[in-house]
């Protein structure tokens, strides 16, 4: 800032008539004392990008020395860093499988020269992986399957009639909807951290019980949050 105003001071047309230095115009600026180089420029920043640094767990640098597979931390390098770590890990493995699946419905249509659909069409030919196929992958889908077998019960004007277009993705069964969810939200519960977890109106931990030994209605009514009349006093059971 004062490196600034000084050269712009300097910079400026001075009423003498002659170029003023920086020296003089810092003097100036301090009030006659030359202090600019008593203050300290601030250091130059360097900057990095993130991949170019070795992953988190690795942070030493063994991993690269020893020539890993490469992208192995890049799912969670590429993910902000503003979520939890569970989420994050949940998020990673998600996504990861996510694009495995779309390379292989990107191998699978280029092999059947058809235009890209995802997910994967079924392969049309059965060959040896058959054996490892569940049942459903031969059976009709839902939207097939009807109550009405009989060629009387559906007639070809009712066949014609089709509510949604047959070849578009939304109306896909299995079409992919946005399974992640990336929200800056911290994991609120994890082995490591103590006293950990969700906790109540009154800053109880939901999952941990403050019914004591004894006085059964009255205790138990000191930690709930919303009293019922009834309950709430004592009535009498069974040995009154």
């Amino acid at each position: 800032m004062l490196n600034r105003s000084s050269a712009a001071l300097a910079s400026a047309p001075s009423l003498l008539g002659y170029a003023l230095r920086g020296a003089a115009a810092s003097e100036m600026l301090y009030g006659g004392v030359r202090l600019q180089h008593l203050a300290a420029a601030p250091p130059p920043l360097r900057r990095q990008q993130p991949e170019t640094l070795p992953p988190p767990a690795d942070s030493s640098g063994e991993a690269a020395a020893e020539g890993l597979r490469d992208g192995e931390g890049d799912g969670w390098r590429l993910l902000p860093v503003n979520i939890g770590a569970r989420a994050r890990a949940a998020a990673v493995r998600l996504r990861a499988d996510d694009c495995r699946r779309r390379l292989i419905a990107q191998r699978v249509c280029a092999a059947a020269a058809a235009p890209l659909v995802f997910p994967a069409p079924p392969v049309k030919q059965s060959g040896e992986g058959h054996g490892r196929r569940g049942a459903a992958y031969f059976h009709p889908p839902s939207a097939k399957l009807s109550l009405f077998t009989r060629p009387v019960d559906c007639g070809s004007h009712t066949a014609a009639v089709d509510t949604r277009p047959a070849g578009v993705g939304v109306y896909h069964p299995r079409a992919w909807r946005p399974l992640q969810m990336l929200k800056p939200m911290p994991h609120n519960w994890s082995p490591t951290l103590r006293s950990s977890g969700v906790r109540g109106p009154n800053m109880q931990l939901m999952q941990e019980r403050l019914d004591g030994k004894g006085f059964g209605w009255k205790r138990k009514s000191r930690s709930l949050w919303q009293q019922d009349i009834d309950t709430a006093g004592f009535r009498p059971k069974r040995f009154f």
